[in-house]
């Protein structure tokens, strides 16, 4: 008689399982599209902001190339909560801040670090 039940607990155990990972897939995918406009509801920093940054800021040329690289750079390494950038400090660092990124960590540096490039790179122009 223990023969005759294997067969069905086993059938029943495979559709368990399956009923389990197929619930477990359906949260997920719901879940997936409410964390991305979860995401995209938070603007880091507005379009505007990081071209006033580049061009007053940084006093790039709006016409020239490095100014169109400091806006791709800063757009993608902004942080939903822009700092308060203190005045006294050098202008990579102002706009490294402005954009969100916290003093004394390794985003932060390597920001400074590649405003200072694009700086070098547009005086020899």
């Amino acid at each position: 008689m223990d023969t005759a039940r294997f067969p069905k607990q086993t059938r029943r155990d495979r559709l368990g399982a399956f009923v389990v990972f197929t619930s477990l897939a359906l949260l997920a995918a719901c879940e997936g599209p409410h964390v991305a406009q979860a995401a995209e509801d938070q603007p880091a920093i507005s379009s505007q902001k990081i071209g006033d940054i580049c061009s007053k800021e940084l006093s790039y040329d709006v016409t020239g190339p490095y100014y169109a690289s400091c806006r791709n750079y800063l757009s993608r390494h902004a942080q939903p909560q822009p700092a308060v950038a203190s005045t006294a400090d050098p202008a990579e660092h102002r706009a490294c801040e402005q954009i969100g990124l916290a003093k004394d960590t390794p985003d932060y540096r390597s920001c400074v670090q590649e405003l200072y490039q694009l700086d070098i790179s547009a005086a020899h122009l």
